[in-house]
């Protein structure tokens, strides 16, 4: 099977396949017919943040509540945790937003800790995501190797990938 880097999906069916490696252009993995150019399972998502902003919590670069890694927000006495938040993420160290519900219960479990008097942190993460989608399994993590190369480290993938893969 082979295996495609840096791509976006924009619509699957069996057997058919549509990716694009950028906002423009097209790829074509597959048998497409009948292809709508505005088709896309990319829906952006924005942080419900206007309670916080009512109570005057510093929002941070991504638009997100920027909280520490207690999840406090610059509001004395005030915590946040979940999709309205930021995290920190591991591999470039920036914040991030990454509304996974993997992460908002995660942030859940270190809130009820830290408000219960437990020391306890939400550490900074890199963004794992997995999806199965019909018959395929679909995963990322970390950051791709464009947003690596714009914060100035230096990605490596070795081109034996696929031939490593079942």
């Amino acid at each position: 099977m082979p295996v495609h880097v840096g791509l976006g999906l924009l619509s699957y069916e069996p057997d058919a396949w549509l990716l694009h490696p950028g906002s423009f252009g097209t790829d074509l993995v597959g048998k497409i017919e009948d292809i709508d150019a505005n088709a896309g399972l990319e829906e952006p998502v924005e942080p419900e943040v206007e309670l916080a902003k009512r109570l005057g919590a510093q929002l941070g670069p991504t638009g997100a509540i920027a909280v520490d890694e207690r999840l406090a927000t610059s509001v004395p006495h005030v915590w946040a945790a979940g999709d309205c938040t930021e995290v920190r993420h591991a591999v470039t160290g920036e914040p991030a937003y990454l509304p996974l519900g993997s992460l908002a219960n995660r942030q859940g479990r270190t809130l009820a800790n830290i408000i219960a008097g437990r020391p306890d942190r939400f550490p900074p993460v890199v963004g794992a995501a997995a999806v199965k989608v019909f018959d395929r399994n679909v995963a990322a993590t970390g950051c791709t190797a464009a947003l690596a190369r714009q914060r100035g480290l230096r990605p490596r993938s070795d081109p034996r990938l696929p031939a490593l893969l079942p």
